[in-house]
């Protein structure tokens, strides 16, 4: 299993749960972060492929980001809180 994590060791998750996670973005969202992050065009060339502008793509990707880091920090807590809860 490969685990996908930033700087702070207690938030893993599995490359599936970020999969998921990612579906559960609005559509829009969903479409400019795997433009942007996974196959890494520039958010100008966002802008010109969905036919909004670069800041659109830019604002979007952000709220992508922002909702997938509240997401995956609040399943993280959730399974701390489950872990301490189990001894």
């Amino acid at each position: 299993m490969h685990l996908v994590s930033d700087e702070n060791p207690e938030l893993k998750l599995s490359a599936k749960e970020l999969a998921d996670l990612i579906r559960q973005l609005p559509t829009g969202y969903q479409t400019i972060f795997n433009l942007h992050a996974v196959e890494g065009y520039t958010h100008v060339e966002i802008g010109k492929i969905m036919g909004i502008h670069e800041g659109t793509s830019k604002s979007q990707y952000a709220r992508a980001r922002a909702l997938l880091i509240t997401w995956i920090t609040k399943n993280s807590l959730d399974n701390k809180t489950d872990m301490y809860a189990r001894k």
